[in-house]
């Protein structure tokens, strides 16, 4: 069977051709010569556009080295007219022709370059968007977490969980920041988050709630009781407890929850954590977004 073309509108006016088969084979004799013909018509398009207006604007810089110059290849000896007769008008056109030739050629060289910029910058546009959407689509797509509380039970913080769908597990992880702790702070005092990993959970079903508890006063400290704070609890790759990170004694601490599913999809939960400078060890106040609206 023979093949079939499918024109497909570029960039701008480029046009690109997909060659496409019925059996999903494209064979290599007409189809390049194809393509080839087509580049090179797109390039003279390219050259042809604007060359006009651009001589016209150029002619009388350009247009009288271009003659003298040619007819010095030609071994002829010209002179300007003294007046504006048919000769004069003959100059001006061969200036103009001249310098239109020129302009021609210049951009017809310049064209591939020309049309390949303007395609690697359409693709990266594209590039982005797609990204952009697949990162969006990525993350709004699958939803396996449908709400987070956190807060003090029995001595420890617990974030208490309610799955959107259940037979998932996900990985639990926390980014935090301490207030104006450390370098490089952002301008209202936030320094690069840090990401710990909780620990695998599994969403046994949509809707059953469950706890966690992922933070713990600090017992073993050498500091006294007044001064102890609070830890969070992390684990290693292999899913065990490899020790505590101790959270900020004073002031406020920016907190995100994020879970991740075995595709990557992510679901991120931030919130803000209080402490009381006067006694670290009292339970953070936890506020939510939807508390500051």
């Amino acid at each position: 069977m023979g093949q079939r073309y499918d024109r497909a509108r570029g960039f701008g006016s480029i046009r690109i051709f997909r060659i496409s088969h019925p059996e999903g084979m494209v064979s290599k004799g007409d189809s390049l010569l194809h393509q080839a013909a087509c580049f090179y018509w797109t390039c003279i398009r390219e050259a042809w556009r604007g060359s006009f207006s651009l001589a016209n604007a150029w002619a009388g810089l350009w247009g009288p080295p271009l003659v003298w110059f040619g007819a010095w290849l030609g071994g002829q000896t010209l002179t300007l007219p003294d007046k504006l007769d048919g000769y004069a008008l003959l100059f001006v056109l061969a200036f103009l022709g001249s310098t239109w030739i020129a302009v021609l050629l210049g951009r017809l060289f310049l064209a591939p370059a020309r049309i390949n910029r303007r395609l690697k910058v359409e693709i990266e546009r594209l590039s982005r968007l797609t990204g952009a959407a697949s990162e969006l689509s990525h993350e709004t797509a699958v939803q396996n977490i449908a709400d987070i509380q956190f807060g003090p039970s029995g001595g420890e913080m617990v974030l208490v969980i309610t799955p959107k769908r259940g037979g998932v597990a996900v990985g639990l992880f926390v980014d935090i920041a301490h207030h104006r702790s450390g370098g490089n702070l952002d301008a209202w005092g936030w320094p690069k988050p840090e990401r710990l990993y909780l620990g695998e959970i599994q969403l046994r079903a949509a809707g059953h709630r469950f706890s966690v508890a992922i933070m713990d006063r600090d017992h073993e400290s050498a500091t006294p009781a007044e001064l102890r704070g609070w830890l969070w609890k992390i684990v290693d790759p292999n899913g065990k407890p490899s020790g505590t990170r101790p959270c900020s004694v004073r002031g406020k601490e920016r907190v995100t929850f994020v879970f991740i599913d075995a595709s990557g999809a992510e679901q991120k939960f931030p919130m803000l954590l209080l402490y009381a400078a006067d006694n670290p060890a009292t339970p953070p106040i936890v506020v939510m977004p939807h508390d500051l609206a």
